[in-house]
């Protein structure tokens, strides 16, 4: 029998934050030959997220009783934010798979803002976030190209199954079938929850100034909880001191700035992947 400690999944979901991760976590787990993690964004080989909690604790999250083991961590390509996973993956699993999810650049950074809004980390318009040094990492998480060269430092082209969240979303069914091929499972499985998008939230909501104010006493009790249990509750705890946020309309020059920066990076990933960006306007 497989200790836990033997348990270490065979693929992992890297990303990209916002590109319907959620959704693919939700379709994945309904597949009888897929052990999925009984939790999503695990975030072990993130040297500040779990990874001192050590590999018994991580395998533990798997069952253990066959099928291909699955996880699915959009904080796996946050880099530089988040540096040296690559290098962790790879002293921890023997050979393992990945799967990047990758959906229009700007629509991912405008969505990302608007999670660290809803979560009180930021207060500001997206266009002062944008400038402030600490949030250039917004960008580079849309640098999909600078994602996966950290990765081939270890690691094969052939070992990665790019996806776009677009063909996820509208072609739900031939999508997961190449997933599940790339997996090794029946690629022919359906579910009836293939019909629905997990996480698509209703509006999002920020902080007033009284709730910034109070956002540490909000938080202190969070803090009891394990990381990936408490986005509902913040969000209970939050709902009385925070108003509706409306998604951003990027301004002629933000959006040339966004541009500018993402570019290159795409242009690099369509020459050396075929990875087509052409829908995404680059």
């Amino acid at each position: 029998m497989l200790t836990p400690m033997m348990r270490m999944p065979e693929v992992l979901v890297i990303g990209a934050m916002k590109c319907g991760t959620t959704s693919l976590f939700h379709y994945l787990s309904r597949h009888p030959e897929i052990d999925m993690a009984r939790v999503k964004e695990l975030n072990f080989f993130v040297e500040e997220g779990n990874w001192h909690k050590g590999r018994k604790w991580y395998g533990g999250f798997f069952k253990g009783e066959g099928g291909v083991r699955v996880e699915v961590s959009p904080w796996y390509t946050m880099y530089p934010f988040y540096k040296g996973v690559p290098q962790r993956i790879s002293q921890t699993i023997e050979k393992p798979r990945f799967i990047y999810l990758m959906g229009d650049p700007i629509k991912r950074l405008v969505s990302d803002y608007l999670q660290l809004r809803g979560l009180g980390i930021v207060h500001q318009p997206i266009e002062k976030v944008l400038e402030h040094p600490p949030y250039a990492h917004l960008i580079d998480r849309s640098r999909y190209w600078l994602q996966l060269q950290q990765y081939l430092k270890y690691y094969a082209l052939d070992d990665f199954l790019l996806v776009r969240q677009e063909d996820l979303a509208q072609h739900r069914t031939q999508t997961l079938a190449r997933i599940f091929q790339f997996l090794g499972v029946d690629p022919d499985f359906q579910h009836p929850d293939w019909n629905q998008l997990h996480n698509q939230s209703s509006r999002k909501r920020a902080l007033t100034p009284a709730g910034q104010k109070l956002q540490p006493l909000l938080e202190a009790p969070l803090s009891l909880l394990p990381s990936h249990y408490r986005i509902r509750p913040r969000n209970w705890l939050q709902f009385p001191f925070s108003r509706p946020l409306d998604r951003p309309e990027l301004s002629r020059e933000l959006m040339d700035f966004c541009r500018e920066k993402l570019t290159p990076d795409l242009k690099i990933l369509n020459r050396e992947t075929g990875f087509s960006i052409s829908s995404w306007g680059f």
